[in-house]
């Protein structure tokens, strides 16, 4: 008899565990749906907001030696070398170029290059035989320095592009007109 009532009391304390488990997991539970989101933005603005520019100025060529025009990144001040006979004379400054990046992540740090080839400037409404000035790519500086380039807090940056310009060594004279050479400035992220 007492194994009969120990069986019966298990038994009773294991349905009453069974109804307490099988109506917890007869409990409903309810979903929501939702969606997950990203947004990839890639391009930046990247734009040259001043030309640079070498200024207004007369040009002597001579066989033996060239003349530079050399324009600071920073502050876009001209320096003219003229070793030789051959001769540059400002008439009016140019000035440094100016790229300006937009729609970068704050703080974030970029590439900066420079031309890797050396540009040319010709001028369009001259004769064919005309002399043309040369800006070597060694010669291309920026503000900041060619490498690594942070935007700031906003997601800006702001370069400056410097350059020289050489005459060629020739005995033919530079003619007036305006003379323009194509280059590209890369930011790279």
């Amino acid at each position: 008899m007492k194994v009969l009532k120990q069986t019966l009391k298990a038994s009773a304390i294991g349905a009453i565990t069974a109804c307490m488990v099988f109506g917890m997991m007869d409990a409903k539970a309810e979903d929501a749906g939702t969606n997950i989101t990203a947004q990839v933005t890639n391009t930046i603005t990247w734009v040259e907001t001043q030309a640079l520019d070498f200024g207004e100025f007369t040009a002597l060529s001579h066989t033996a030696d060239v003349s530079t025009i050399t324009i600071d990144p920073t502050t876009g001040a001209p320096t003219y070398g003229n070793p030789g006979s051959a001769r540059i004379t400002e008439i009016t400054a140019g000035d440094r170029g100016i790229f300006d990046g937009s729609g970068i992540a704050p703080s974030v740090s970029m590439t900066l290059t420079l031309p890797t080839a050396d540009v040319t400037l010709t001028c369009g409404t001259c004769t064919g035989g005309n002399p043309t000035f040369t800006v070597p790519s060694a010669n291309f500086t920026s503000d900041p320095a060619v490498g690594a380039v942070s935007s700031d807090a906003g997601g800006l940056v702001t370069v400056g592009v410097g350059a020289r310009l050489t005459t060629i060594a020739t005995a033919a004279p530079y003619e007036d007109g305006a003379y323009s050479g194509a280059y590209t400035v890369s930011l790279n992220y």
